[in-house]
């Protein structure tokens, strides 16, 4: 199942489909994500998610979108949030981890 939140994007993700398609825009994504910046993380998430410019992959798109969540990305949290609550994550343990990502912004992972 392709869980689909481009109308809830940050303001500072481009999630123009011809630009999220672009193998130049992924490398670039690529680069800043490596570096920590959370948006791109979400970018690379959602490449990943869709299959736009990588093979889709589930498990990779979960990896960048929680990078992104633990840094505070409210639109990565959101969207591992539905990931893992349609079922589409990891154990119960995890989820009950992950649950500070959510609470007011504030990062609990320990």
């Amino acid at each position: 199942m392709v869980l689909t939140t481009l109308g809830c994007a940050a303001p500072n993700v481009n999630t123009d489909p011809n630009v999220v398609a672009n193998k130049d825009y992924y490398l670039t994504a690529l680069k800043f994500a490596k570096q920590g910046d959370a948006s791109a993380q979400y970018n690379l998430a959602m490449m990943y998610q869709l299959g736009k410019s990588v093979p889709q992959d589930s498990a990779q798109a979960r990896s960048w979108y929680r990078k992104a969540a633990e840094q505070g990305h409210t639109s990565a949290q959101f969207t591992l949030g539905n990931i893992y609550y349609l079922g589409n994550g990891e154990s119960p343990r995890v989820l009950w981890r992950l649950f500070g990502l959510s609470n007011f912004g504030r990062i609990q992972v320990g």
